[in-house]
């Protein structure tokens, strides 16, 4: 898999990468059911070249929840991807947390991210801990 990255520094300065990503290293990857529902989304609410923000929070009974949210600019401290005319971002701390991930939509088109550090998820779906979580 081939992505192109846009790095954004705290300074704000820009750095271009085109990354081969050799199996085993830490990544996200989108599967065509989250592509095709994030174009759905860009078309839907008329948003065609906005980003589409992934992101964690501390939320829920398991104590953090993935946001998910179409945004027309970012802020400095994102990884910025480019995927069959989706631009996704997520922070820079999320590779750390989540690296080797699928981002993928269940059968009531809700994104959902499936990763091996996701531990203890609320019996709703909603929530989830992370493996090793200090």
């Amino acid at each position: 898999m081939t992505l192109i990255t846009i790095n954004i520094n705290k300074h704000g300065k820009k750095k271009l990468n085109n990354i081969i990503y050799p199996s085993g290293l830490n990544k996200l990857d989108i599967t065509l059911k989250a592509c095709q529902r994030i174009s759905f989304l860009y078309k839907n609410e008329n948003k065609n070249g906005y980003f589409f923000k992934i992101y964690i929070k501390r939320n829920g009974c398991s104590g953090y929840k993935f946001l998910f949210k179409l945004v027309k600019m970012i802020d400095k401290g994102w990884h910025i991807f480019y995927k069959d005319c989706i631009k996704y971002c997520v922070p820079f701390n999320f590779f750390s947390l989540f690296g080797n991930s699928i981002l993928d939509v269940n059968e009531n088109q809700s994104f959902i991210i499936l990763s091996p550090n996701i531990v203890n998820e609320c019996s709703c779906g909603k929530s989830f801990d992370i493996k090793n979580n200090n």
